[in-house]
């Protein structure tokens, strides 16, 4: 399967999408070890970014993501940069810098402001970006001009966007009762 510039898993809650978004972010990190690139990480604000991605994150793989005081971790010999994402405004901490990466968590959540600013600071070699979303309706613009485009490729023939759809049957780690009452 062709990699996506842009890969979006999107749908329901406690679906597995961060989950999943966790080892795909990881595995692009961990493939430039040592390199001394830049990542980035949003979500509306740090504090979710702690509990939704870094916490599990360093569950997962045994490694140390707690943030210095400048917003940072050091991951694989890379350097991952946290940043709210929530006012017109956040995007001013993220300008001037060059990354390989960027890693949006709950996306719709995030002002466009932040949204284009993290897209113009992906600006080096093979930058990959990992979006994970549950649009609250069906004419929210990150699913009209993103999600909705899946499959679109570059000038170059290079897959622009792949978008997968998750449903809370998708996590088989649920439990049965909690399936229920979320589905009633």
């Amino acid at each position: 399967m062709e990699t996506p510039k842009i890969t979006i898993l999107e749908g329901a809650v406690r679906s597995g999408k961060t989950f999943l978004n966790n080892l795909l972010f990881y595995s692009e990190v961990r493939k430039h070890t040592g390199a001394g690139y830049h990542y980035i990480i949003t979500g509306h604000t740090v504090s979710s970014i702690k509990r939704n991605v870094l916490e599990p994150l360093s569950e997962q793989f045994d490694k140390d993501t707690k943030i210095s005081s400048d917003g940072s971790f050091t991951l694989s010999g890379n350097t991952v940069h946290c940043f709210g994402a929530d006012k017109a405004h956040s995007y001013k901490t993220m300008t001037g810098m060059t990354a390989h990466g960027w890693y949006g968590n709950e996306v719709t959540l995030q002002h466009p402001n932040t949204i284009t600013e993290a897209f113009n600071r992906c600006s080096g070699e093979d930058a990959r970006i990992f979006w994970d979303t549950n649009p609250d309706y069906p004419e929210h613009p990150i699913k009209i001009n993103y999600v909705d485009k899946s499959g679109e490729l570059l000038s170059n023939e290079q897959l622009w966007i792949k978008s997968w759809h998750f449903e809370l049957d998708d996590n088989p780690f649920l439990p049965a009762e909690y399936v229920e009452n979320i589905k009633r």
